[in-house]
Protein backbone atom coordinates (compact mmCIF):
# COMPACT_ATOMS: atom_id res chain seq x y z
CA UNK A 1 0.00 0.00 0.00
CA UNK A 2 2.69 2.55 0.73
CA UNK A 3 4.39 2.12 -2.65
CA UNK A 4 0.56 2.78 -4.56
CA UNK A 5 0.50 5.75 -1.95
CA UNK A 6 4.54 7.27 -3.01
CA UNK A 7 3.11 6.58 -7.22
CA UNK A 8 0.00 8.52 -6.97
CA UNK A 9 1.77 11.15 -4.89
CA UNK A 10 4.03 11.66 -7.78
CA UNK A 11 2.17 11.40 -10.24
CA UNK A 12 -0.24 14.14 -8.93
CA UNK A 13 2.75 16.01 -7.82
CA UNK A 14 3.39 16.03 -12.08
CA UNK A 15 0.00 16.75 -13.13
CA UNK A 16 -0.28 19.78 -10.85
CA UNK A 17 2.76 21.24 -12.28
CA UNK A 18 2.15 20.46 -15.53
CA UNK A 19 -1.25 22.83 -15.01
CA UNK A 20 1.19 25.15 -14.31
CA UNK A 21 3.22 25.70 -17.21
CA UNK A 22 -0.06 25.96 -19.27
CA UNK A 23 -1.41 29.04 -17.34
CA UNK A 24 -0.85 32.21 -19.29
CA UNK A 25 2.01 34.36 -17.61
CA UNK A 26 0.45 37.95 -17.66
CA UNK A 27 4.12 39.66 -18.48
CA UNK A 28 4.24 37.81 -21.81
CA UNK A 29 1.18 39.26 -22.98
CA UNK A 30 1.18 41.70 -26.06
CA UNK A 31 -1.26 44.76 -25.74
CA UNK A 32 -0.99 47.03 -28.67
CA UNK A 33 -2.53 50.39 -27.96
CA UNK A 34 -3.37 52.49 -31.89
CA UNK A 35 -2.40 55.88 -30.44
CA UNK A 36 0.27 54.80 -29.00
CA UNK A 37 1.90 53.48 -32.27
CA UNK A 38 3.83 55.07 -35.05
CA UNK A 39 3.92 52.51 -37.77
CA UNK A 40 3.99 48.84 -38.16
CA UNK A 41 6.24 47.66 -41.11
CA UNK A 42 6.26 43.98 -42.59
CA UNK A 43 9.22 42.40 -43.09
CA UNK A 44 9.18 39.94 -46.47
CA UNK A 45 12.79 38.54 -46.73
CA UNK A 46 15.06 42.22 -47.27
CA UNK A 47 11.77 43.99 -48.51
CA UNK A 48 10.48 46.17 -45.33
CA UNK A 49 6.38 47.12 -46.58
CA UNK A 50 4.63 49.58 -44.18
CA UNK A 51 1.09 48.06 -43.49
CA UNK A 52 -1.82 50.51 -44.69
CA UNK A 53 -4.59 51.82 -41.80
CA UNK A 54 -6.61 49.18 -41.97
CA UNK A 55 -4.15 46.37 -42.00
CA UNK A 56 -2.70 47.67 -38.80
CA UNK A 57 -5.82 47.92 -36.90
CA UNK A 58 -6.78 44.56 -38.26
CA UNK A 59 -3.23 42.83 -36.63
CA UNK A 60 -3.68 45.32 -33.59
CA UNK A 61 -7.45 43.72 -32.72
CA UNK A 62 -5.58 40.39 -33.95
CA UNK A 63 -3.05 40.54 -31.46
CA UNK A 64 -5.01 42.01 -28.64
CA UNK A 65 -6.97 38.92 -28.59
CA UNK A 66 -5.06 36.42 -29.79
CA UNK A 67 -5.37 33.33 -27.41
CA UNK A 68 -2.50 31.98 -25.89
CA UNK A 69 -1.21 28.70 -26.51
CA UNK A 70 1.87 28.23 -24.84
CA UNK A 71 5.50 27.14 -25.89
CA UNK A 72 5.77 27.15 -29.62
CA UNK A 73 9.07 26.02 -31.44
CA UNK A 74 9.35 25.83 -34.91
CA UNK A 75 10.48 28.28 -38.49
CA UNK A 76 9.92 31.58 -37.87
CA UNK A 77 8.88 32.67 -41.73
CA UNK A 78 7.69 36.19 -41.60
CA UNK A 79 8.19 39.64 -39.03
CA UNK A 80 6.96 42.80 -38.40
CA UNK A 81 8.08 45.72 -36.68
CA UNK A 82 5.91 47.95 -34.53
CA UNK A 83 7.43 51.58 -34.14
CA UNK A 84 6.05 53.45 -31.01
CA UNK A 85 5.73 57.13 -30.94
CA UNK A 86 8.21 56.98 -28.06
CA UNK A 87 10.51 55.79 -30.90
CA UNK A 88 10.53 52.66 -29.03
CA UNK A 89 10.57 49.46 -31.53
CA UNK A 90 9.48 45.85 -31.02
CA UNK A 91 9.77 42.84 -32.97
CA UNK A 92 7.05 40.49 -33.75
CA UNK A 93 7.96 37.00 -34.94
CA UNK A 94 5.10 34.98 -36.94
CA UNK A 95 4.96 30.97 -37.51
CA UNK A 96 1.96 30.19 -39.81
CA UNK A 97 -0.63 32.42 -37.56
CA UNK A 98 0.82 31.91 -34.44
CA UNK A 99 3.48 34.44 -33.20
CA UNK A 100 5.92 35.80 -30.26
CA UNK A 101 7.55 38.68 -29.28
CA UNK A 102 10.54 40.10 -27.73
CA UNK A 103 9.08 39.03 -24.23
CA UNK A 104 7.21 36.06 -24.73
CA UNK A 105 10.30 34.15 -25.27
CA UNK A 106 9.14 30.59 -26.60
CA UNK A 107 5.44 31.54 -25.44
CA UNK A 108 3.06 31.91 -28.66
CA UNK A 109 -0.37 33.09 -29.27
CA UNK A 110 -2.58 32.17 -31.98
CA UNK A 111 -4.15 34.50 -34.38
CA UNK A 112 -7.94 34.48 -35.67
CA UNK A 113 -6.31 34.39 -39.49
CA UNK A 114 -5.60 32.39 -42.00
CA UNK A 115 -1.98 30.89 -42.53
CA UNK A 116 -1.54 32.10 -45.63
CA UNK A 117 -2.79 35.67 -44.61
CA UNK A 118 0.88 37.16 -44.13
CA UNK A 119 2.16 35.21 -47.42
CA UNK A 120 -0.74 37.31 -49.11
CA UNK A 121 0.77 40.61 -47.57
CA UNK A 122 4.30 39.89 -49.37
CA UNK A 123 2.54 39.36 -52.92
CA UNK A 124 0.74 42.56 -52.51
CA UNK A 125 1.76 45.54 -55.09
CA UNK A 126 3.26 48.87 -52.91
Amino acid sequence: MRKIEKLLLILLSLFLVSCFGLMENKAHRLILNQNDIRKISFHCGDIEIPLNTAEKSLIIEQINSAKHIGPVIGLVKQKMTVYFNNNDTIQVRFIANTFKWNKSKDYAYKLNFDVNYFNEICLKDY
